[in-house]
């Protein structure tokens, strides 16, 4: 028998005998793109200074990090994380609330006058909201004032507006109604700082802005996870998952939820929809904005045991469920690991996708791989990290010594082969072997 393809991967469900040649009961830090049995790239030392659950902001070509187990999204120039408290945004190399709180009075110093230059006419209610031009992001309305009402002539004058002290805010944002309006109609965008605002223009001349952040807030304290999908974020936070507006990362509401049977794990995008994952079960949301989402059972047992495999796969979302490395493209799921190992329980601590290779850090340490780029192929890598993370075309892991770019190196990984029992054809046939070549 000669041996001279060695692709075939890591196979642990059969019994050796039963393996095709070019499997491997270990196949470990082996380059199956070779062909031949030859170690993977080893690893090289970097320079990063990050804690150990690192993301690449690639918008902003910077790292960014936190020492405990966190979610990363970048969305729309800014990068939103959740790790079990209030959820964060960071842009420019700062970090803020993810949302603005709302004002919290709205019993600010005003008066009424006659004023040559005005041109209102009516009784008016006003509400203020905080708002950062840079992102777009807008708290939700004050309580509203109360009534003021002006002659011909008339103007309102507020003195002792609120400052918001949140970093992220650049203005607030002064909306009416009454007089001709019969919905709250913005009057001006007032710079955070400035406490002294008069009102004096016309119905027809405001606008065209009208209020829409009533009844938003926030993204709720406590999300575990965060995905994107048709504009929208969605946050896990027990059996809930909570959704913003279309288009609006900070504006969310209390009652903006969908309600599941079990924890919610986490989500992630396909083409059609959103995979939600609990911890047994899968489900596809699908809806152009909040106001229809609707939510269906597409797997009834491969749910997620951790959120920290969720991974987006070319256009699928793959992810561990209790029986192995699963995926699906927004119907049933797929246990893509089932034929070469069998059922097999993971513990995930953390994951990666690069180059159509799943890459997974187990609690054994070990990093398992599922490479897509030629036959679906699985393999064991020993690279000594504690989480991984990807920067564009590389991968990198962290340990408590260094943060190190993965397969990099001119030097090769020290590895670990164990062929299948060859039988060749018949297992009870008496055979001897005088003499092995190994080139």
């Amino acid at each position: 028998m000669k041996l001279q393809d060695f692709t075939g991967g890591l196979a642990t469900r059969k019994q050796p005998q039963y393996l095709q040649v070019n499997q491997a009961v270990i196949y470990s830090n082996l380059d199956n793109a070779k062909g031949t049995l030859v170690g993977d790239r080893a690893s090289s030392l970097t320079s990063l200074d990050l804690e150990q659950y690192m993301f690449y902001f690639e918008e902003e070509d910077t790292w960014l990090s936190e020492a405990n187990p966190t979610a990363f999204l970048e969305y729309q120039g800014s990068v939103y994380a959740a790790n079990g408290s209030a959820p964060v945004r960071y842009k420019g190399g700062n970090q803020y609330q993810l949302g603005i709180d709302a004002p919290a009075t709205n019993d600010w110093d005003a008066s009424t006058a006659s004023s040559p230059t005005s041109s209102m006419d009516g009784t008016y209610v006003y509400v203020l909201t905080f708002y950062d031009e840079n992102s777009g992001i807008e708290s939700a309305p004050s309580a509203p004032t109360e009534e003021y009402t002006v002659g011909p002539t008339g103007e309102v004058s507020f003195v002792d507006l609120p400052v918001s002290a949140d970093p992220q805010v650049t203005h607030k944002r002064l909306y009416r109604i009454g007089g001709n309006s019969t919905v709250y109609t913005l009057v001006a965008a007032i710079p955070n700082g400035t406490i002294a605002y008069t009102d004096t223009e016309a119905d027809a001349d405001i606008g065209p802005g009208i209020l829409e952040t009533a009844g938003t807030a926030p993204a709720p304290d406590g999300l575990t996870h965060l995905a994107e999908y048709n504009g929208m974020l969605f946050g896990a936070l027990g059996p809930r998952l909570y959704f913003s507006q279309v288009g609006k990362p900070g504006s969310w509401s209390e009652l903006g939820f969908l309600v599941y049977a079990r924890t919610v794990i986490g989500a992630a995008k396909v083409p059609n929809g959103l995979i939600v994952l609990t911890d047994s079960e899968a489900y596809l949301v699908t809806g152009q904005n909040q106001d229809n989402l609707r939510s269906r059972l597409v797997d009834s047992e491969q749910g997620c045991v951790a959120w920290e495999s969720i991974r987006s796969f070319g256009n699928a979302a793959v992810w561990v469920s209790r029986f192995g490395i699963c995926a699906s493209a927004g119907g049933e799921a797929t246990v893509l690991s089932l034929d070469a190992l069998g059922e097999r329980r993971f513990s995930p601590r953390s994951s990666a996708v690069l180059n159509r290779v799943y890459y997974m850090l187990d609690s054994d340490s070990f990093v398992y791989a599922m490479d897509s780029r030629f036959n679906l192929t699985f393999k064991e890598f020993d690279f000594g990290v504690s989480s991984l993370a990807t920067k564009l075309d590389a991968l990198y892991g962290w340990n408590s010594d260094a943060v190190l770019e993965l397969l990099s190196s001119s030097e090769s990984l020290p590895w670990h082969y164990k062929s299948p029992r060859f039988i060749e054809g018949s297992a009870s046939e008496l055979k001897a072997y005088k003499k092995f070549y190994l080139n």
